[in-house]
């Protein structure tokens, strides 16, 4: 990668939630791995958001969806559409 290719700080900074998230593109991704590889500043904030995000999941209550749950809803949606004209 090129140095004109490179991300600046500002633009690392501004990918690093959805880089913790894995939702950049390959290349993006390549970008902000190579900013933080060389620099210390963004490649701590990174390791601190993905503490916070870890953290976060870890902590997060997971609900089994009771059987028929989706598909009620699913049915619900649908007649509310059709009663008014597709817009719900």
């Amino acid at each position: 990668m090129t140095t004109l290719d490179a991300y600046t700080c500002r633009e690392a900074f501004a990918r690093l939630e959805d880089y913790v998230d894995r939702e950049l593109s390959a290349d993006e991704i390549e970008k902000v791995e190579e900013h933080l590889s060389v620099c210390e500043m963004c490649a701590g904030e990174f390791a601190f958001e993905a503490r916070v995000l870890d953290t976060l999941r870890d902590k997060l209550m997971v609900f089994e969806v009771p059987a028929g749950l989706e598909e009620r809803l699913a049915r619900m949606i649908a007649a509310e559409r059709g009663r008014h004209g597709g817009i719900a």
